[in-house]
């Protein structure tokens, strides 16, 4: 999955259940993507169950995707990749996810990687290459 970011503000959100979201979880004034770049999606989460994010990495040398509100994207290439599976809830998060199955399936997959642990660390960079080969000639 493809998207384009088009806004990394709250005043960018259009949605007031976004804005909510926003207003209580987020203390910056924007978020580190840039206006116009395009990024590959490693997961889909529902945070507060009806506010969809995207996961990503803003720059190469990310170890681990980060959420970002998906109003703030145009999905340019919008097929959920082979492999990847619907949960209703995981240990990571407490809404919906659509993640690759390795990273669904593994108990706090997400938190071992925000932590830095080396397999997790290890498979998620392997996904971001796999990711990058696939999608190669459309970023």
């Amino acid at each position: 999955m493809i998207v384009k970011c088009i806004g990394n503000a709250r005043e960018h959100l259009s949605s007031k259940r976004s804005k909510q979201a926003w207003d209580k979880y987020c203390n910056i004034e924007e978020t580190c993507c840039e206006i116009g770049e395009k990024y590959i999606v490693y997961g889909i989460i529902f945070f507060d169950f009806d506010v969809p994010q995207f996961l990503i990495c803003t720059s190469e040398d990310d170890q681990y995707p980060v959420p970002h509100f998906a109003e703030h994207f145009k999905i340019l290439e919008g097929d959920i990749p082979e492999g990847w599976v619907f949960k209703s809830e995981t240990p990571d998060y407490e809404g919906p996810v659509i993640l690759p199955k390795r990273i669904a399936n593994e108990y706090i997959f997400m938190e071992k990687l925000y932590d830095g642990d080396p397999d997790a660390v290890q498979c998620f960079l392997q996904l971001k290459e796999e990711m990058k080969e696939k999608y190669k000639d459309k970023l």
